[in-house]
């Protein structure tokens, strides 16, 4: 059986959920009323769902892909703090699947260190990273390649220590949250380096 940590909600549960309580005021519709059009009238797939309100109904992507979740997707999960956190374990396990199965431990031993470190992190599984919060995202895991989990580092203020293995992301300049990784290709590769470089990390993104 898969190891997880217990999981927060991730803060885009509220976000959606404001975007669901002014959809009457800016579509003329509530979502109950959109999703009972799109399953009447829409095609029967999530992303042609999509497109079919944006060009019927001239609605912005977000709106249109929240709809077409609800009706044919995981919106619940985007908007019900329940739902999410009985789903965040399949996310994290579908990341770690088929022919990435073997990254697992890395996973892990990642999310264990952050643990250790900084026990009252909050872990909010997406579909295809974990991200780790303070006050902000500091650090992610993601199953980049089959080859490799990639440890993304929110670090700023500071030049990182200097070191072959830490890869400049080129978020800063693109104002991306992440802006260095730590390519890692086993668990012994979560290291002291990673351990300090997770240190700065987390000062920095503590307001």
């Amino acid at each position: 059986m898969s190891w997880h940590p217990q999981y927060a909600v991730h803060p885009a549960i509220a976000y959606s959920q404001s975007v669901i309580a002014s959809m009457p005021e800016r579509t003329g519709r509530s979502m109950e009323d959109w999703v009972r059009l799109a399953l009447s009238e829409g095609p029967g797939d999530e992303r042609a769902c999509r497109d079919w309100l944006r060009a019927t109904y001239k609605l912005g992507n977000t709106t249109a892909s929240g709809i077409a979740s609800f009706a044919h997707g995981d919106g619940r999960s985007r908007v019900d703090p329940d739902h999410y956190l009985r789903s965040a374990p399949a996310m994290v396990d579908a990341q770690y699947a088929g022919k990435k199965a073997h990254l697992r431990p890395i996973h892990d031993r990642a999310v264990q260190t952050v643990l250790e470190l900084f026990p009252d992190v909050r872990i909010a599984p997406t579909k295809t990273t974990v991200p780790f919060y303070r006050a902000h995202v500091f650090a992610h895991v993601k199953a980049s390649t089959q080859q490799r989990v990639d440890l993304g580092l929110s670090i700023r203020a500071r030049q990182p220590p200097p070191n072959a293995r830490i890869v400049d992301t080129g978020g800063a300049a693109k104002k991306d949250r992440i802006t260095w990784r730590i390519p890692l290709g086993g668990p012994e590769e979560v290291d002291d380096l990673v351990r300090v470089c997770l240190q700065m990390a987390w000062e920095e993104a503590a307001g």
